[in-house]
């Protein structure tokens, strides 16, 4: 249903295009395809559009005068900073509830709005609606499925900030027309849009997952936002440092529950633009040093702890660690466990294992129903000869857990020797 007073609206659809002639189609079909008992309006920002996207939206827009509403640049406004988002403010802040959805992507099931706006009227504390979606990378032909292994319910801080589970598609973002006022809490606009929408979500209220395939966002495309800042190291590093500047500043205003993993996503970023915007191929800590400098020098901020943390992680995958292992471990004779039963710690143990040295047992901080891991007995830390110095541990654990771990470890006052990422840490 499509009402033309917009200051009615229950739904604004927002769509950002820009030379997308090639699958503005389909984008504006599945907004014509949607039956729904609520009130909605397409809004849609063309950035100067120069392969004739701007013909098959005015086509559009000539058929569907009351559901279309186009704006139309003459000079590009992404290319002079401009945030396009904050221009489009006027023309949707009439609506209740927000449905984003760019000109490369597109809806495919008819519902979609109707499931998504009934949950949100019949649960007034979520702020986010998202589902499931195919992504299509272009050039490799390749399908497949964005979120596996996650049932429909409201997501934890994990997967929604961490995006554990997988990243949820911003064409599947429908929220509350308030959670655009994400900028106002940073004096640094971030880089892109998507996640502080659901950083702010959470921050404000609840995310909802519908365990659905209902869109198809396309990846990699020739002229995508994602090839132009994948082939070109200047924009990289900025996208990171622009991106860390922002989250250093919500940091500072979140509830308290979100810090752990805000930093956590610092620290991502920081290892991903040291790791792949920043050293050569073959890695040293010189060359770490040197590229946490560089990130420095071009942030507006000094983040001394995080990029010196983030440095010693990237330990792990910039240097030749089984060697720096092998020499840390042969210098003295003792039995060796692993804290942790995860992922780290499972590819820590593969490394040991092929290094000819013996992991007596696994170590947990809470107990658990399970008694093995990868073939090898679990044990508590309650369990565990914490004042035996003749018993070697090894961290397997990533840099959040490490720190809490060595922060018990200070605690219970072990005596043993504690390796993380090949380094002897003195408790």
């Amino acid at each position: 249903m499509v009402n033309g007073n917009e200051s009615a609206l229950d739904i604004a659809i927002l769509c950002i295009t820009y030379n997308h002639a090639k699958y503005i189609r389909k984008t504006l079909d599945g907004f014509l395809m949607q039956q729904t008992e609520y009130k909605f309006k397409v809004f849609i920002h063309d950035d100067a559009s120069t392969d004739g996207t701007q013909d098959i939206l005015r086509e559009y827009e000539a058929k569907h005068p009351d559901l279309l509403r186009v704006i139309y640049e003459v000079e590009n406004q992404y290319s002079k900073g401009t945030d396009i988002i904050g221009l489009m403010r006027p023309y949707i802040d009439c609506a209740r509830y927000v449905a984003w959805c760019e000109g490369d992507d597109f809806w495919f099931y008819p519902y979609k709005l109707q499931k998504q706006c009934e949950f949100m009227n019949s649960h007034p504390d979520t702020t986010l609606c998202v589902h499931n979606g195919i992504n299509w990378n272009e050039p490799l032909d390749r399908q497949y499925c964005l979120i596996n292994e996650l049932d429909s319910g409201y997501l934890t801080y994990e997967e929604s900030i961490c995006f554990t589970k997988g990243h949820f598609p911003t064409c599947s973002f429908f929220f509350k027309t308030n959670m655009l006022n994400f900028p106002s809490v940073s004096k640094n606009a971030p880089p892109v849009a998507d996640d502080p929408i659901m950083y702010y979500s959470v921050n404000n209220g609840q995310v909802y997952y519908m365990d659905k395939v209902w869109a198809i966002r396309t990846y990699m495309h020739p002229g995508s936002w994602n090839v132009s800042v994948e082939t070109d190291k200047t924009k990289k590093l900025a996208h990171c440092v622009r991106y860390v500047d922002y989250l250093k500043d919500f940091h500072v205003t979140c509830d308290k529950k979100l810090k752990p993993y805000i930093m956590a996503v610092m620290m991502g970023l920081l290892s991903y633009g040291i790791r792949y915007f920043i050293c050569s191929e073959k890695y040293s800590f010189e060359e770490l040093s040197k590229g946490t400098e560089s990130i420095r020098e071009e942030s507006m901020h000094h983040y001394d702890d995080l990029c010196y943390k983030c440095m010693v992680e990237m330990t792990k995958l910039c240097v030749d660690y089984p060697q720096l292992l092998d020499r840390v471990l042969s210098h003295f004779d003792s039995k060796i466990y692993i804290y942790g039963a995860g992922e780290e710690a499972a590819k820590l143990y593969e490394i040991i294992d092929k290094l000819g040295y013996a992991v007596e047992a696994f170590i947990i901080t809470k107990k658990t129903n399970e008694k093995e891991y990868m073939l090898h007995k679990i044990i508590t830390i309650d369990d565990f000869e914490i004042d035996n110095p003749q018993l070697t541990v090894l961290l397997g654990l990533g840099w959040q857990n490490s720190d809490e771990v060595i922060g018990l470890l200070k605690e219970k006052k072990a005596k043993n020797r504690i390796i993380y990422n090949g380094h002897n840490i003195q408790l």
